[in-house]
């Protein structure tokens, strides 16, 4: 696995492979739809810069909720928080911002921060590759760095909404610090959990959604009685109802193992979806939130169910 001509060296930012000499990318990968402006894979050879493969087919994680053939699209949550999720908004404005600057950049400088910052496996297994590239194989930030990426407006809504939604419950629980460490660290294990079934992936992972994928695993342990509000868009009307959390998040999670499975048989790369990621990350949120979870007589008193709002009425107190 060498450079591929004098031409393409003097591009040391730009780690496109004509498909001879990259390595194969792993099936189970993670990838935005087109029309999320995310990611796709890297196996068609690339002539110049990528940058137009790159707003086509840039490799990110996805929002909960995508993916699956049953569009249950989450709208609210029928516990209000108790403190107002400060920790929670912060990391959606800087998620915001990020992508603001990320709209300021011409196309081939977004297409170096999305290498640069975006998780590339093979940057860590393949060294000539990551060599020829001009890839650092010492730095780990992008494992990061990646958290705060998003490849377009509806991968970085769908993050957000979703964040929006479970994150300020959690919180509550948690604290701002407590959660946004258990927020860094639920995303790191995503990523681990991406790369180590990915390690031949030349293309950059973006997005927030495998550290999302831990808050909602915290929620499933957390609240599985709360009521959650979805909509099903079926022939363009929309359908209302409600959602026991624990069979939401449960359908959810069950339809990222299927769908990583699937995507895992496949001949060709077009899930569209980083399932394993999100798999790990949710698992990372079910499997650690208690260590960053308030002791019980630090934690506000529960809600009655007068509190919860007119939905929460009839609901089971969670």
């Amino acid at each position: 696995m060498g450079p591929a001509g004098d031409h393409r060296r003097q591009r040391p930012i730009v780690p496109c492979l004509p498909t001879a000499e990259r390595p194969r990318t792993k099936k189970a990968s993670d990838e935005v739809p087109p029309e999320a402006g995310g990611p796709g894979d890297t196996g068609d050879s690339v002539k110049g810069s990528c940058s137009h493969a790159l707003q086509r087919r840039l490799r990110g994680v996805t929002a909960p909720g995508h993916g699956s053939g049953v569009r249950l699209i989450p709208i609210r949550d029928t516990i209000p928080h108790r403190n107002a999720p400060v920790m929670t908004w912060t990391i959606i404005a800087v998620n915001v911002f990020v992508f603001l600057y990320e709209l300021a950049l011409p196309p081939g400088d977004l297409e170096g921060l999305f290498y640069l910052f975006g998780v590339v496996p093979a940057r860590y297994s393949h060294p000539e590759w990551a060599n020829w590239a001009g890839l650092s194989m010492d730095s780990y930030w992008p494992f990061l760095t990646s958290m705060f990426l998003h490849g377009g407006w509806v991968h970085l809504i769908g993050n957000m909404w979703s964040l929006w939604i479970f994150g300020d419950n959690v919180e509550d629980v948690m604290g701002p610090w407590r959660f946004l460490v258990f927020y860094l660290l639920t995303g790191l294990v995503a990523g681990m959990t991406h790369y180590f079934l990915n390690l031949d992936s030349t293309a950059p992972t973006v997005g927030a959604s495998g550290a999302i994928a831990g808050v909602l695993g915290a929620y499933f342990v957390l609240y599985p009685r709360s009521r959650i509000v979805v909509m099903v868009p079926i022939f363009f009307f929309p359908f209302f109802f409600q959602l026991p959390a624990l069979t939401y998040l449960l359908f959810w999670f069950l339809s990222q193992v299927f769908g990583g499975a699937i995507a895992g048989l496949s001949s060709s790369q077009v899930s569209g979806i980083a399932f394993w990621a999100h798999v790990g990350g949710f698992l990372a949120g079910v499997v650690l939130h208690w260590l960053f979870i308030f002791h019980e007589r630090e934690r506000p008193r529960r809600f009655q169910r007068d509190e919860l709002g007119i939905e929460g009425a009839w609901a089971h107190r969670p």
